[in-house]
């Protein structure tokens, strides 16, 4: 419960133009799908041995959910048009969807969440519009578009959690 009041008081989840930022968010959104889940087995579990617990305690505490963590998800579609449109004008006969990562290896948030930036490195690294001219080349495309598919992630697991 002092977790949940600590994670209460803390600011609003705000929105970022920096990658750091919004990787912080999907944590900190990702942190609130688990204390929700764990909520509602607490909940679950102490209705079915009969020692009901305080609701009443609980649901002032949950308006963060209410207000932060139910959102509807963020996608970008925006971010994922261009880079899908700029990466397809540089290298024709390819999509993004070529990069993604496969199914079989782990995921973890941030800035290879989705496609694999590695790969794609071992490839294009040669290419000045991978890297640009200021580091905001279609590498920087591509991480961007893993940070935001995290959001959406984390977001979404946070909705399945309640």
């Amino acid at each position: 419960m002092k977790v949940l009041l600590m994670f209460y008081y803390r600011r609003p989840i705000q929105p970022s133009v920096r990658l750091d930022g919004q990787i912080e968010a999907c944590l900190q959104t990702k942190i609130a799908a688990f204390i929700a889940e764990i909520l509602a087995m607490h909940l679950f579990h102490s209705r079915q041995v009969g020692t009901p617990s305080h609701v009443e305690d609980l649901v002032a505490n949950l308006s963060h959910y209410i207000r932060f963590a139910v959102a509807i998800p963020n996608l970008n579609s925006s971010l994922h048009t261009q880079l899908k449109r700029n990466f397809e004008a540089r290298y024709s006969g390819c999509t993004p969807e070529d990069l993604k990562l496969s199914p079989l290896e782990d995921r973890y948030l941030g800035k290879e969440y989705f496609f694999d930036l590695p790969l794609a490195e071992k490839m294009l690294k040669f290419d000045q519009a991978w890297l640009g001219r200021r580091d905001d080349g279609l590498q920087f495309e591509f991480q961007t578009a893993n940070v935001n598919l995290s959001l959406v992630d984390a977001q979404v697991v946070s909705l399945v959690a309640w």
